[in-house]
């Protein structure tokens, strides 16, 4: 979540075009985001970092914005060309902090980061869930 330069809150997320008419990487004003979200299962965390840090994720999220990955059909975590949900996530802190913010899990023959998992991580605060 961050807000746009008219000061309104968007969401940056990357999603399959199967499910949503554009495909990857890209952003939308929260409140359309929320209309799609199931209750309890959105939630908002901070990251317990210093000021430099925030305005890096931002840079760095605005730049792969900018880049329009597309989504990660085959949740590769090797391949940063495509990016599903969490590898996206995971990518811009992994970027500035140099560790993962995902667990990975085993599903079959993939292993994905764990979008809940996060949850668990100790380097973030959970602050508001919708």
């Amino acid at each position: 979540v961050f807000k746009n330069d008219l000061g309104e809150f968007w969401v940056a997320h990357s999603i399959s075009g199967q499910l949503e008419e554009n495909d990857g990487v890209q952003s939308m004003p929260l409140k359309k985001f929320l209309k799609d979200v199931k209750p309890g299962s959105f939630f908002v965390l901070r990251h317990a970092l210093n000021e430099n840090g925030a305005s890096h994720i931002v840079s760095q999220t605005k730049r792969l914005l900018e880049e329009r990955a597309p989504f990660d059909h085959s949740f590769d975590n090797s391949d940063t060309n495509n990016l599903y949900c969490s590898e996206f996530v995971n990518l811009v802190f992994k970027n500035q902090y140099g560790k993962d913010c995902f667990k990975e899990e085993t599903r079959g023959d993939i292993d994905a980061y764990s979008f809940n998992s996060i949850l668990e991580n100790s380097d973030f605060t959970e602050i508001y869930t919708w």
